[in-house]
């Protein structure tokens, strides 16, 4: 197994970050002296991975780094499992206890995918892991798993299926449209989140190479019967032909809207003042292909069954009401967004030598400002606008 002794540092807090009850939750990342255990050589990449979870209070008192990679060796039953770049920090219920527990990502072999005759260069698979941020104990799934996987509730390599509304194909990313730049990952989940609506709990999250916004019933407090892990919201443009830029599906969007390069993060707003106070999800568009430009998308959450009569209305059914705003560049990878008032949104944007690299505000009409800041480091991750942190001066 992978020791904590092992890692060698080479940057500081460089992945993803979310503040919760006053304290900063950093993911960081290394490499393994030991290069036989090393994630540079394991069969997992892009955006891979986050040995340690950071945890720094507010009052400066009680700092630790919990090390991921044991508990995800441990759950997963192999070393060929890394939690990635993103996360999301909550409390979920377990009978009478209120646990605080993260959500990550993670990435790991599986070699049964090849049983589908599949070209996948390292047999990944995507799943989900709740970790309490306390015992550092994983928080076991209402139907008892280790972890949730979305290829095993609702995922298809047939995307001729007639269910495939209510299906996830099995797409393989690659850097933009060329595939002889295999990642040999999956969906590569590019944000993630839980939150309350309507009565219920729910998980969501964003899919780099799927191309769109996914939501579900939270595995953490449902079992799966009675639609349970089905698919209830997407939103975006999936390919269905692995490769092919023009053959994709569109949900959520006006059936014309042309194709996205990727999509990054996911933030939910409880009352939206720009959707008359409903629920909403915000998601960055790393360049519609229409455009050539980015753009934060602000949807309206509004869930649909899995049944016989949805599946007859088509990709439709899942058309929403949502705002778009664009953005005067273009990025093909990370990236956020998160709304500041009715059609208003501050964004994050990466890339390196990035003439916008940082935050910007920008608006449903054409409206866009860039913060202007100096830096005096080679940095160029700037994946959400979602961590606050105040300075306090001291006197």
């Amino acid at each position: 197994m992978d020791k904590e002794s092992d890692i060698v540092f080479t940057n500081g807090l460089n992945l993803d970050s979310r503040v919760y009850e006053d304290v900063l939750y950093g993911l960081l990342g290394g490499h393994y002296s030991n290069t036989t255990n090393s994630t540079e050589s394991a069969a997992v990449q892009g955006g891979c991975c986050a040995n340690f979870l950071e945890v720094l209070p507010k009052s400066g008192v009680g700092g630790q780094h919990i090390f991921l990679d044991a508990i995800v060796h441990e759950a997963f039953n192999t070393t060929n499992a890394y939690a990635t770049h993103t996360f999301t920090v909550t409390r979920i219920q377990s009978g009478d206890d209120s646990i605080l527990a993260g959500i990550f990502v993670v990435v790991y072999v599986d070699d049964s995918v090849n049983e589908h005759g599949n070209i996948i260069m390292n047999n990944t698979l995507e799943g989900l892991i709740a970790i309490d941020l306390v015992t550092h104990k994983v928080v076991r799934t209402m139907d008892g798993d280790n972890m949730f996987t979305p290829f095993d509730a609702f995922g298809t390599f047939d995307s001729s299926d007639d269910n495939f509304l209510f299906e996830s194909l099995y797409f393989r990313g690659t850097v933009g449209w060329d595939i002889s730049n295999d990642y040999g990952e999956q969906w590569h989940i590019s944000g993630v989140a839980r939150f309350e609506a309507y009565g219920n709990t729910w998980l969501v999250w964003s899919e780099r190479y799927g191309n769109e916004v996914i939501i579900i019933y939270d595995p953490w407090t449902y079992v799966s019967t009675n639609g349970k892990r089905d698919i209830m919201q997407r939103f975006g443009t999936p390919l269905t032909v692995y490769g092919v830029e023009d053959q994709f599906r569109v949900f959520g969007l006006e059936q014309d809207h042309d194709s996205f390069l990727s999509v990054h993060n996911v933030y939910f707003t409880p009352s939206s003042p720009a959707f008359n106070d409903n629920p909403t999800i915000t998601f960055f568009a790393n360049t519609d292909l229409a455009s050539q430009n980015c753009s934060v998308i602000e949807f309206e959450f509004k869930p649909v069954q899995n049944s016989a009569e949805n599946l007859g209305i088509g990709d439709s059914v899942f058309e929403v009401d949502y705002l778009e705003a664009e953005m005067p560049y273009t990025t093909k990878a990370q990236g956020g967004g998160m709304p500041i008032g009715a059609g208003v949104y501050l964004v994050a944007c990466a890339g390196k030598n990035h003439d916008y690299l940082g935050l910007s505000l920008v608006d449903i009409y054409g409206g866009f400002k860039y913060i202007e800041y100096s830096y005096d480091i080679d940095i160029y991750y700037y994946y959400s606008p979602f961590t606050l942190v105040e300075a306090e001066l001291l006197h």
